[in-house]
């Protein structure tokens, strides 16, 4: 049905988020500490960013998923723009990790991360706007197929699954 290959396009998008969401608030500890300390260009002997390259690769996935290319426009622009954006940011953040792990600071007495954070930052900015902003589309979208779902099943007489999902 139309709905069922609605929900199918979606349902990449929405474990990119919830991964994404996910990786934020299990590592929070980590990684708020960690941009708080760059931003401020505090020298660090350790940090920890968020997961863009596994997001990244998430989107990129989706965009070439014949299913889900091209059911929700607004959702495809929403992912491309962030894809533009991650594209920069995911290997920026990976060599920064990379160059942390290394103790590479302590051969240049941090010369390469004050280089790299400063590129980082304005992509970073970028990242959060256009994140937040296909976060929301996609949110939109589910919660419009739920709502649909919901209407089936009361159209149907099924008051209990009803329940459960307005509960939900």
């Amino acid at each position: 049905s139309n709905a069922q290959s609605r929900e199918t396009a979606l349902n990449p998008y929405l474990e990119a988020t919830n991964d994404y969401n996910h990786n934020i608030v299990t590592f929070n500890f980590a990684i708020a500490p960690s941009l708080d300390s760059l931003r401020k260009g505090e020298r660090k002997e350790y940090i920890f960013l968020p997961d863009f390259e596994k997001l990244k690769d998430t989107l990129e996935k989706a965009r070439s998923d014949p299913k889900v290319a091209g059911v929700y426009p607004d959702i495809d622009a929403a992912a491309d723009d962030l894809l533009a954006i991650l594209k920069d940011l995911a290997p920026l953040a990976a060599k920064m990790e990379a160059y942390y792990s290394a103790n590479t600071y302590l051969t240049d007495n941090y010369a390469q991360s004050d280089e790299m954070v400063a590129q980082f930052f304005p992509l970073y900015d970028k990242f959060g706007a256009a994140y937040d902003k296909f976060s929301a589309i996609v949110t939109d979208h589910f919660e419009e197929i739920r709502l649909a779902e919901i209407d089936t099943m009361r159209k149907e007489g099924r008051v209990n699954a009803v329940t459960f999902l307005e509960l939900t």
